[in-house]
């Protein structure tokens, strides 16, 4: 008798799936065996309004910091992802930005520029423990605070002072008219307490205090006009560096002997360009030192030139500082440690042009010096 052979329906099943099984298993393994999360870093930054032109190219030198650890390895394998709000200048605005980014789950936050926009961001830095490195956010008002706000650049009471001190010594500025730009007082106003305090202290007065703001009432002829009325023999203008270059024109064009100073915050390549004729003589203090020569400097310099076709500034020195601290930081947390943790536990970070090291609240303290306005570069005084 012939034997029927009864197929394995099982067999058969098992065989045909197998290859689906097998289809999805090796996408599991692909998934288990992909990429990891990118480090996610925020950054809130403006493109409009009176910071714009200096958080436009702030935005550059971080940018830069990001791809050369990227080109290096990333931070531990992992790639670095720059999240970008732009705030537009608007305090309502820069929390939501804050508020967003922190849903999308980032690692630490890299800005603002603005003291205005920190000051009103705090409160939700603190509430989400998130920490943020500001790359020139410079009111004393963010001083002395323990909280998630840190920052790379002196407090504008340092420069103040200085610059106070100097005119003092000099002798040549006694009674001086002050033109600052009404729309960022709580750096504006800080840095205006300071130098008042110190210049009145040394014997000097001022005679004016005018705020202004660009197409907005006066104009900056009109402004000139007020500032030199009070016959000062020097003028302290606080303001972007665009609004600083064209008021030294307009005031020039009544004056051309009365001495100018400036803030740090108008302390750009911008000024000079704008400034043409204008701005020769014109002082300020400031932190860094444009023509250094220490090699990480200017290795900086070089890459910086290369990539943008311009020479850095402060707002390219300071934020690429802060995003250096960051993802030095990053580098070195350990699971489960906050990252405000790790800045205050190393507390000193390479940079560009020496050590920046932090107190307690997050706060750097940095010799300041002056610099003129000479031959169209920003000169040592003689």
């Amino acid at each position: 008798m012939k034997k029927t052979t009864v197929p394995n329906t099982l067999s058969l099943k098992n065989s045909a799936l197998n290859p689906i099984v097998l289809l999805i298993l090796f996408g599991v393994l692909l998934y288990a065996c992909g990429p990891e999360e990118p480090v996610r870093i925020g950054l809130i930054t403006g493109t409009v309004g009176h910071m714009a032109d200096v958080e436009i190219t702030a935005r550059y030198a971080i940018q830069m910091a990001v791809d050369q650890c990227n080109e290096t390895g990333g931070i531990h394998g992992r790639r670095v992802e720059l999240l970008v709000r732009d705030k537009q200048q608007n305090a309502d605005d820069a929390v939501k930005d804050v508020k967003e980014l922190i849903a999308q789950r980032i690692d630490a936050m890299i800005g603002p520029l603005s003291s205005s926009i920190a000051l009103s961001i705090l409160p939700s830095l603190n509430q989400y423990r998130m920490t943020t490195v500001s790359p020139t956010a410079i009111s004393p008002l963010l001083a002395g605070r323990d909280d998630y706000f840190f920052r790379v650049c002196p407090s504008s009471k340092d420069l103040s002072r200085l610059t106070a001190e100097y005119q003092i010594r000099l002798g040549n500025m006694r009674h001086i008219a002050i033109a600052y730009h009404g729309g960022n007082p709580s750096f504006c106003e800080p840095f205006i307490e300071a130098f008042q305090n110190k210049f009145h202290a040394d014997g000097g007065t001022i005679v004016t205090k005018i705020a202004f703001i660009p197409n907005e009432g006066r104009s900056f002829f009109q402004v000139a006009e007020a500032l030199l009325r009070e016959e000062p023999d020097s003028i302290l203008i606080i303001a972007n560096a665009m609004d600083s270059a064209i008021l030294c024109q307009q005031i020039r064009k009544i004056n051309s002997l009365v001495k100018i100073t400036i803030s740090s915050w108008g302390a750009t390549q911008r000024f000079i360009e704008l400034g043409g004729r204008a701005i020769e003589g014109v002082t300020l203090a400031t932190a860094m030192d444009l023509n250094s020569p220490l090699p990480r400097y200017q290795e900086f310099r070089k890459n910086f030139l290369e990539r943008y076709q311009h020479e850095p500034n402060i707002f390219n020195f300071y934020p690429y500082n802060a995003a250096q601290v960051v993802l030095t930081a990053l580098k070195a947390q350990k699971k489960g440690q906050s990252l405000k943790a790790v800045l205050l536990s190393i507390g000193k970070f390479d940079g560009l042009q020496g050590k920046i090291i932090f107190d307690a609240y997050g706060d750097v303290k940095k010799a300041a010096f002056m610099r003129i306005i000479r031959d169209q570069k920003f000169a040592e005084p003689e």
